[in-house]
């Protein structure tokens, strides 16, 4: 598959949007739409919140397409220390392809790319919280070197959530799948 990645810009905002709602859902509302999730997607998937996002100076955005379309994104977040780590650290706080383009090794180019910008970015290491549901991101993340630190809670109307919280030093990211 022939595919750029890059930056984002302020142009793929809405693309970014519907992209991060289609990939919430197919990963999380495995039981259906109910108005506690639809509130939360709507309300935090939206073109607003990543154009803040692309214009906040500790955050960064890269986009992986294909043909003008986009296929997934990767948001690192400079703002935000390892709640189980000690030194500097670079938090991955989305990394979404959509279903379509999975096990095609885009994941694993976005997670290289966002290796490369450790160095600039003063961070010695990367973590990420991942559902504990999640084997699928679970395997790609510990065949990438990631290690589990502990546990930490995703609240969403009341219920709790049960997210693992993995770490990895910095390190070149392996060519394998994702």
């Amino acid at each position: 598959m022939n595919y750029t990645l890059r930056a984002a810009t302020p142009q793929d905002t809405v693309s970014l949007a519907a992209l991060a709602i289609q990939v919430w859902l197919d990963t999380y509302a495995f039981d259906g739409v109910n108005p506690a999730i639809a509130r939360y997607v709507l309300d935090t998937y939206t073109a607003a919140h990543f154009e803040q996002v692309l214009a906040h100076p500790l955050r960064r955005v890269l986009v992986v397409e294909a043909q003008g379309y986009l296929l997934g994104y990767l948001k690192l977040s400079m703002a935000t220390p390892c709640p189980q780590a000690e030194g500097g650290s670079v938090e991955l706080e989305t990394l979404y392809l959509s279903r379509h383009f999975k096990r095609q090794g885009l994941g694993s180019a976005l997670l290289q790319a966002a290796d490369s910008l450790l160095p600039e970015l003063g961070g010695a290491g990367m973590w990420l919280r991942v559902y504990h549901g999640n084997a699928d991101a679970l395997s790609f993340y510990a065949a990438r070197g990631f290690t589990a630190l502990g546990k930490t809670v995703f609240e969403l109307d009341g219920e709790q959530h049960e997210n693992i919280v993995l770490y990895r030093s910095l390190q070149p990211s392996r060519q394998d799948g994702g």
